[in-house]
């Protein structure tokens, strides 16, 4: 059985307290809907009707050839079958897809030792020396306990970069590139951005609280933390 809805006149013969706007009609508005709306999703749905229609004679509960008085009874009933049908199909096509998540490199969860390379020059309305976000960074890091940080990369099981980048007046973004020694491969890359400020102390505060927050994603990124996830 294809879905095939065959349109009927929207009148009802003027001799006639009938309606001629019955459920084809209505299912074909829907579907017209549905196809402009989410057209992605409109081929799944067919096909699912499609597979009920195949095993299910929905021809005389669904596609009755008698129609509903046309009064405010019958008008009412078919407004909020439409309205449910409607709900429930646009619920069922606007249903993200879920996608697993990717792995996170083995190197990365199994790493011990840091080494931590400095490319974060820059001030801004930031105050403090242009070493600022290394030396902040490194003493986090240190602080945490999580790692070792070692002072030659060869010992090192990870090498991290640090950058700021500069997005815009009075904003930035850390970036935190992150390398198997051994290989020499990028592995991994974390943004925090800074928030947009225009006084040197909330630019200050602004600064500190992405620098936190950075730790905090790269040691959850490591497993090293409760609940760690990318």
């Amino acid at each position: 059985m294809s879905i095939f809805f065959a349109l009927k006149p929207i009148y009802a013969p003027n001799n006639s307290r009938s309606s001629a706007l019955g459920p084809k009609y209505h299912f074909v508005l829907f579907f017209a809907f549905l196809l402009h709306s989410a057209p992605s999703q409109a081929h799944r749905i067919f096909t699912f009707l499609h597979f009920l229609c195949s095993r299910i004679d929905l021809g005389e509960c669904i596609f009755m050839e008698e129609e509903l008085p046309l009064n405010r009874i019958g008008i009412g009933l078919r407004l909020a079958a439409c309205i449910l049908l409607f709900f429930a199909l646009s619920a069922l096509a606007q249903q993200p897809a879920t996608n697993p998540p990717g792995p996170v490199p083995l190197p990365i969860l199994s790493a011990k030792s840091l080494f931590l390379s400095n490319s974060a020059f820059f001030r801004g309305l930031y105050t403090g020396e242009p070493n600022r976000a290394y030396d902040e960074f490194y003493g986090a890091l240190q602080g945490s306990g999580v790692f070792q940080l070692v002072s030659d990369p060869s010992e090192a099981d990870l090498v991290l970069e640090l950058q700021v980048i500069d997005t815009g007046p009075g904003a930035a973004t850390f970036k935190l590139l992150i390398y198997d020694r051994k290989t020499h491969f990028l592995l991994w890359t974390l943004l925090e951005p800074i928030k947009a400020c225009t006084r040197p102390k909330s630019c200050d505060t602004n600064f500190d609280d992405s620098l936190l927050a950075l730790l905090v994603n790269f040691e959850k990124l490591t497993g090293k933390t409760p609940g760690a996830v990318h």
